[in-house]
């Protein structure tokens, strides 16, 4: 199993300065995710109508993207956008922060 903590996944935005090289789309939207998780799994799945809910109307897919990729560079977590369903998908990782060598976040 993967398990998170919550509480340590938001001390490492400002622990590590990572909140600096973020805009605050991507804040809201890694916030966001460490809501939905699930701590135990480390995922989480959340709809699109969700997540317009939570983030607004004024952040389009384009964004969604950019912020996606950003989060995963900084070795915070991956989106799985690429499903043209209705949900997207998303998995904390714990590694470098130079975007390579990812390791999903274990107890």
């Amino acid at each position: 199993m993967m398990k998170i903590n919550k509480r340590e996944l938001l001390k490492k935005l400002t622990q590590e300065n990572l909140w600096k090289r973020l805009s605050w789309e991507e804040i809201r939207l890694y916030l966001v995710l460490i809501i939905f998780a699930d701590e135990v799994k480390g995922t989480g799945r959340l709809s699109s109508k969700v997540l317009e809910g939570c983030l607004g109307e004024n952040f389009p897919r384009d964004q969604l993207e950019k912020a996606a990729h950003d989060l995963e560079n900084l070795s915070l977590v991956k989106l799985d956008i690429s499903s043209p369903g209705p949900e997207i998908e998303f998995e904390f990782l714990r590694g470098n922060k130079r975007g390579s060598n990812h390791k999903k976040i274990q107890a």
